[in-house]
């Protein structure tokens, strides 16, 4: 039963998530300069992106440490490349900085000082479907409603077992 109660906290963190970057995206059209939008976009990323990550389940594992579904069963092929994007640029751009992404270079030096190049990676520019984005969120948090009524009916089953 301790495995299912992680799961069913693990899912409904992760509905928690799914609800939190919906709230970003739905805020996003009403933005009104770059820097608000590059942080609405940003905090979708994450937020959206934490149920996919290795979490800490807490001190006594009273949560699972990554939700449980099958994005194969649950989105169309367009969704599932779409999510691949959006982990990557959790990965390699919002949560970290991938040299890949944000390349740098020492062009010359002397003892007073550098001078650089850099080339500036802008979320605006990755062409977000946000429509696609906020049905995605729906679609899991409908999967981890769903859930959570499957893993309480199984835990309220062996809580009433002779």
């Amino acid at each position: 039963m301790r495995t299912l109660t992680a799961q069913l906290n693990r899912t409904r963190l992760s509905y928690d998530d799914f609800e939190e970057a919906s709230q970003y995206i739905s805020k996003y059209d009403a933005a009104d300069d770059d820097v608000l939008r590059r942080a609405l976009i940003t905090a979708a990323i994450i937020a959206y992106a934490r149920p996919f990550t290795a979490n800490s389940g807490g001190s006594n594992k009273h949560a699972t440490p990554q939700l449980s579904v099958s994005l194969r069963r649950l989105f169309t092929l367009e969704e599932q490349q779409f999510h691949e994007q959006l982990i990557s640029l959790r990965n390699e751009v919002v949560a970290h900085t991938d040299y890949d992404r944000k390349p740098v270079k020492r062009l010359k030096g002397t003892a007073a000082g550098l001078t650089m190049s850099g080339k500036p990676f802008d979320l605006l520019g990755e062409g977000i479907d946000f429509k696609l984005f906020g049905r995605m969120c729906n679609a899991l948090k409908g999967h981890c409603f769903n859930k959570l009524l499957e893993l309480n009916k199984k835990i309220v089953e062996l809580e009433n077992a002779p």
